[in-house]
């Protein structure tokens, strides 16, 4: 089994991730008042920022060879893929439609993953 190492590349994606997890937590903390008007839609594009920081994690993970070490993680990282239509489409139609941001239709877009 070849040996884990950690290059430039690998950095890269690491670093683009704890950037996506700053801006989700940044986004989600922030006390503009545009936020109260925008409050569901910025909480979908944090969680959307959050699966595409744990894509990056992966990346991160892969590229270095660490994921053969931790197989386990990497076989829990994989479901978050499916997350990525259901949240772009949640935050796309709550910013253009106006509607509620909690139904129990909503939900079913989420089964996949």
């Amino acid at each position: 089994m070849p040996e884990p190492r950690i290059t430039l590349l690998s950095v890269l994606f690491l670093l683009g991730a704890a950037q996506a997890v700053f801006f989700a937590f940044t986004l989600l903390s922030s006390n503009l008042p545009v936020k109260k008007i925008n409050q569901p839609a910025n909480g979908y594009l944090a969680m959307l920022l959050l699966v595409f920081s744990i894509d990056l994690f992966s990346e991160f993970l892969d590229h270095s060879l660490y994921g053969l070490e931790y197989f386990r993680v990497m076989v829990l990282i994989f479901p978050t893929d499916f997350l990525y239509g259901p949240l772009l489409w949640l935050y796309t139609a709550n910013m253009t439609d106006r509607r509620p941001a909690i139904h129990w239709q909503n939900a079913l877009h989420l089964i996949p993953t």
